[in-house]
This record gives C-alpha cells, structure tokens and sequence, in this order.
C-alpha cells in the first residue's frame, strides 16, 4: 500500500513538473549562467548520508547545457548520457518551496537549481533519499 502510495505522488509530482503553467524556455537569457560546462565537485545524499568526491570515486563527471536545450554528461571526458532538458518553476516535495527545475529527458528526478552563478551551480534532486550535485567551471 505504502508503495502504490509512493507511487502515486512522484508520479502526481512529475507530472506536475511536466505541465505546471509556470514553465520556461531553456533558451531564456535568465538562465545565461547555466549554459556551457560544468565540472562536478561532489555529490552528498542518499539514505545513508553519504559524500563522492571525484577524489573518492576515482572518476571525474561534468555536464554541458546548451541554450538550445540539449545537455551531455560525461564522465572522464568520454560521453554517458546526451539528451534534452526544460526548465520549470515547480514546488519542491522536499521542502514545499519553489525552485526552478531542471527537467532532463532521461526520467531522472527533476533536479532543483538551489544555487547558480558564474562559477558554481548546485542541484538538488526532488525526491527523497536522493543527492544534491555540486559543479564549478
């Protein structure tokens, strides 16, 4: 029950995140500090609390968004994932606050923008037991 339950709201919050009438285009100049690479710093989360590090995992990652709205994640500079990503005002089922989300066509959790600037980006993954990212350029 508690399963089909769970099932449920992430599904209710997807499609939230999906349709919400508050969307942007990935193309906006509001987001002007996204685009181009970022490098991955570290990633904390999960149920045990846990902390990787490029150092700890042995590997680097980053990530390159484009104004075109298309990303690709690499790891040790060779290419994992590519697709296309939107951006969205949703509310976090975190913490009930709005964050602009990053949406990747994957079906990865939408990843809550909780810090960007010239230099650093954060993103949080919206779902519980789950990781924020930390990137530099």
């Amino acid at each position: 029950m508690k399963v089909r339950l769970f099932r449920l709201m992430w599904a209710a919050v997807i499609l939230g995140v999906l349709f919400f009438p508050g969307c942007k285009k990935s193309g906006s100049s509001e987001y002007s500090q996204l685009y181009h690479p970022w490098e991955w710093v570290r990633s904390s989360g999960g149920i045990a609390g846990v902390i990787m590090t490029p150092a700890s995992e042995g590997y680097t990652q980053s990530i390159d968004f484009e104004e075109n709205g298309t990303y690709t994640k690499y790891r040790n500079n060779l290419v994992v994932s590519s697709g296309t990503f939107t951006i969205s005002s949703a509310v976090s089922m975190l913490d009930q606050q709005e964050y602009d989300m990053v949406v990747f066509d994957d079906g990865s959790p939408p990843q809550a923008i909780t810090n960007i600037s010239d230099n650093g980006l954060t993103l949080r993954e919206d779902c519980t037991d789950c990781f924020t990212h930390t990137y530099q350029r």
